[in-house]
């Protein structure tokens, strides 16, 4: 639930109430180490691909700020035609950007 809030929505904070038993039932505890992020990375770099077929920036949401200072940042550059490129962001602050007169 809370991945799919954050993924999905504005909701960067939720409370999941209930008795220490309750809570139990629904929790699964996780370790990870040094080593497991430094495998994951190592799996997920860009050092195993020649080049990427796909870029995704601030999954899962940039907020207008990050979207101004991305689109200065990229002016008159371009992407190759066999990648995409993707910019995260939620409904709220698309519509926003849509509409900057109504950003006060």
């Amino acid at each position: 639930m809370g991945a799919a809030m954050a993924t999905s929505s504005m909701v960067s904070m939720f409370h999941l109430s209930g008795n220490k038993e309750e809570l139990a039932k629904i929790t699964e505890e996780i370790t990870v180490e040094d080593k497991d992020l430094r495998e994951v990375k190592e799996e997920l770099s860009m050092s195993s691909f020649d080049k990427p077929d796909s870029i995704f920036i601030r999954c899962p949401h940039c907020s207008l700020s990050e979207i101004k200072l991305m689109a200065e940042l990229i002016r008159g550059k371009e992407v190759r035609d066999d990648v995409q490129f993707w910019v995260c962001t939620s409904r709220f602050i698309r519509r926003k950007a849509e509409n900057p007169r109504e950003n006060h």
